[in-house]
């Protein structure tokens, strides 16, 4: 009986886990400042604006986007737990970033293990993913791919699932991007 109980305890997180209120949702719902920040995007970028049609959520209520166009080759979409948060590591969930003219890049860990794992989207596009894991500070799984000579990198905080599920759910996020560009 004492083993059960044991075991109980042992196995209550992996129960727990299958509770969170991981699921999917629109950006459009997703995201509480949508309108305010389709009308923040530029109209004249020389990349093309993509983002998931779908969001991954993960005991979150509402996400903040905020854009922000570092030059004229590349932009950064952060999607954040608050309004103020404009990518800050502490409150972001995840990021989408393109750049012209880049290249995916492949991670190794600390003993020279390479992290990085090809695989394919949809339309036989080669991807990039790497699984989130520590490396002086946690790095969040994310996955990179190379189309129309821009490398777009997708970022999202999947804590406590595993690697496979983390691939899984980061392919289908790249596979619903949708091009935006005004």
């Amino acid at each position: 009986m004492l083993k059960k109980i044991i075991l109980f305890f042992l196995l209550l997180p992996v129960f727990c886990y299958a509770q969170t209120n991981l699921h999917w949702q629109t950006t459009s719902d997703a995201v509480a400042n949508f309108q305010a920040f389709e009308k923040s995007l530029p109209s004249n970028s020389q990349v093309a604006i993509k983002w998931p049609q779908n969001l991954i959520l993960l005991n979150t209520k509402k996400l903040y986007a905020y854009f922000k166009q570092t030059e004229p080759t590349r932009y950064i979409i952060s999607f954040d737990n608050t309004a103020d948060c404009h990518g800050v590591k502490t409150c972001s969930v995840g990021s989408i970033q393109a750049v012209i003219g880049a290249n995916p890049q492949i991670y190794y860990s600390r003993d020279n293990a390479e992290l990085t794992r090809r695989v394919l989207l949809n339309g036989a596009v080669p991807a990039y993913f790497t699984p989130g894991h520590a490396m002086a500070d946690y790095w969040p799984p994310m996955i990179s791919w190379h189309l129309d000579n821009v490398t777009y990198t997708l970022s999202w905080n999947l804590p406590d699932v595993s690697v496979d599920v983390q691939q899984t759910l980061m392919r289908e996020m790249a596979n619903n991007m949708t091009d935006v560009t005004m």
